[in-house]
Formats: C-alpha cells, structure tokens, sequence
C-alpha cells in the first residue's frame, strides 16, 4: 500500500514514465530531479521517508489517484518503461502470459520432439495443452501465436 505523503514528494509524467522529486529531500537532492533507481530485479524503486516502493506503483498510484492493484503489467516486458501506456492491471495468470519464453534457440511454447517433429504446446487455466506435432518451427510456433492470442488475448506474447 502506497502512503498518500507521497504524493507531496514526488510528481509522474505519465509520456516519460518517469518520477520526479517535488521537493528537496536531502542536500543533493533538488526539486525535478530523477527520483528512482535500479533495483537488484532490474525494476525502478524509490525511497520515501524510509520505506522503498517500486516506481511502477507509485505511477499508478501518482496517476489514478488510487492504491495500485496486486499486479502491474509492463506491456513491453521492459521492467523500467514506466510510461501510463505500457502499464496496466493483470492477475497472475495474465502476469504470467506476458514473458519471454526460456530458451533462445526455439520460439516460446516450442520443443523439440524425440521423433524430430517440433511440438507445440500452451499452457492456459491452470492446465498445458498440446497443439501438435509438426514438420517446421515456423509451423509450430504459427500454431503456439495462434493458440496465445485465442487464450489469452492482449496479454499473448509470443516471442
């Protein structure tokens, strides 16, 4: 939950993304400056009166006026693009939708079968389930995109 005092800290422009400094908070610190930084998970997180939150909160919060949900969505995966356009509300199933697949050789939702064929598969409500064999990647992962935008919609990502 994001304390309402920081709303007198710090400012948001929703076009950049970025937070900024209202007032100044320590002897380096002036008004309009920057106000986040990297964390260890590669997100952007802010210190105010001694508590850190993540920047993508406190923009939900600056923006709406409202205590963000559980989970903030970065559309483009990119843990810093803070900007209102790239941000939205997810349940951890959508959340989970929108990621990188894990290996770079093979396109997300593809493997390769012990017969040769490239298998595609996709997991969605709580349960995986199988596209097909088929005789190409392209093939396959035409198959995983096509399922991904059926299932899951705005949150499909493919790539």
């Amino acid at each position: 939950m994001i304390d309402p005092v920081v709303a007198d800290y710090l400012g948001y422009n929703p076009e950049t993304g970025e937070l900024h400094w209202k007032v100044r908070v320590a002897f380096r610190v002036n008004p309009g400056s920057r106000a986040a930084s990297l964390n260890d998970e590669g997100y952007l997180s802010v210190r105010v009166l001694g508590r850190r939150y993540l920047a993508h909160r406190v923009a939900w919060f600056l923006h709406t006026g409202e205590q963000p949900p559980a989970l903030i969505d970065h559309k483009n995966t990119i843990r810093t693009d803070n900007r209102w356009e790239n941000l939205r509300a997810a349940s951890k199933a959508q959340n989970s939708h929108n990621t990188k697949g894990r290996r770079e050789e093979l396109p997300k939702g593809v493997v390769r079968h012990k017969c040769g064929r490239y298998q595609a598969q996709i997991g969605a409500f709580g349960k995986s389930h199988y596209l097909g064999l088929f005789e190409t990647v392209e093939a396959a992962a035409s198959a995983y995109a096509s399922a991904a935008s059926r299932l899951h919609g705005e949150f499909a990502r493919t790539a």
